[in-house]
């Protein structure tokens, strides 16, 4: 059943199923031979049995195969569904591109590791395992009317299509703690003066280092002078944070999030100090360039490409970066700087791409 509910559920989002000799065994791809998206979903609900160390042979052999073919930018996905979940698909759990679909508790077997979602995969797996979705025929649009309430809902599903694409929970997290510290900050006063933000968890290398106050190397990451300084880094946030998630997970992400802000808060403090100009300074800018500097690496590590990121376009964006900086008085460069190389260097240490599968 959840087969047949996956097939329609992939269907309307443009995927077709492919033919299998083996029932167990099922592939749904869309796009083409530049960029695909493979799912592949392995059945053990009708007594079938594999071994995590199987899941991954026949991954490996399925993305080679469709990369022989001509595929060149090609992203896959695992299902595995299950009505037990035993020690051995527990391990098929923490692999970041393969969830186990606990049938038995209608549910994605959680794992801190596993990716977040796959294009907005996570959001149709949910509506298959629920007992209460049914199946429609398909109707075509050209044949409603325009005033239909289904055909408005249809479109409404469609536009919400790309902020699902981008969704990955510890990522949103930030970007909404951000804009909920701005909005309350400007509540309370002026987010455009120095002072106020000092006074609301700011760096100030005095406060620092005179009074202890080192949590402020941590705070200033969430605190943003006027709403255009929020809106930019939001943005980039929004749009590169979501890409690093699914490549390291949530509990690496956050690690690389936080660690490269609070060692580009420290190094924008000690440049200043070096110049004799302490300064009030604020924003999640130095965290973003961390997340910018971690994609560089993983971009590199995958042979210049990770999901539509290119190693071209990284380098592009971070000399654009530097450079609006450098022509800006307003920027903290040292911060941006000192991101960028904490970010590299934290995905060196954290990130692990996966060997390729050989077989006899």
């Amino acid at each position: 059943m959840i087969i047949d509910r996956l097939e329609w559920l992939l269907g309307e989002k443009g995927y077709i199923k492919l033919e299998s000799q083996m029932p167990e065994y099922v592939l749904f791809l869309t796009g083409n031979f530049e960029r695909a998206e493979l799912i592949e979903v392995i059945d053990l609900s009708k007594g079938y049995s594999i071994t995590h160390e199987q899941v991954r042979i026949v991954a490996g052999n399925t993305k080679s195969a469709f990369i022989d073919q001509g595929y060149r930018d090609l992203h896959m996905f695992t299902l595995v569904l299950t009505d037990v979940v035993d020690t051995e698909l527990e391990l098929c759990a923490s692999d970041a591109d393969c969830w186990v679909i606990d049938l038995s508790n209608h549910r994605i077997h959680p794992n801190v590791e596993q990716a977040e979602d796959f294009y907005g995969l996570r959001g149709l797996v949910e509506k298959a395992l629920d007992d209460t979705f049914i199946i429609r025929d398909r109707i075509q649009t050209e044949d409603m009317p325009m005033n239909s309430a289904e055909y408005h809902e249809e479109k409404k599903e469609g536009l919400l299509d790309f902020f699902k694409k981008n969704y990955t929970k510890m990522n949103t997290i930030m970007v909404t703690v951000n804009v909920i510290v701005f909005f309350v900050l400007s509540f309370l006063g002026n987010v455009n003066d120095a002072s106020f933000m000092a006074a609301h968890g700011a760096m100030y290398a005095p406060y620092v280092l005179e009074d202890g106050e080192y949590y402020r190397l941590l705070t200033c990451m969430f605190l943003h002078f006027g709403m255009d300084h929020l809106m930019g880094n939001m943005i980039g946030l929004y749009f590169l944070g979501d890409n690093l998630e699914r490549a390291v997970g949530k509990v690496k992400y956050l690690l690389i999030y936080f660690a490269s802000g609070i060692i580009a808060s420290t190094g924008s403090m000690l440049y200043y100090l070096l110049l004799r100009q302490p300064v009030v300074s604020a924003g999640a800018s130095g965290a973003i360039f961390g997340v910018i500097g971690a994609l560089l690496y993983i971009v590199i590590r995958n042979k210049g490409r990770l999901e539509d990121l290119t190693t071209s376009k990284i380098v592009i964006f971070i000399v654009f970066c530097i450079y609006s900086g450098i022509t800006s008085r307003t920027v903290d460069n040292a911060a941006h700087l000192c991101g960028l190389m904490a970010g590299f260097l934290l995905s060196v240490l954290l990130y692990r791409k996966r060997a390729p599968i050989k077989t006899d």
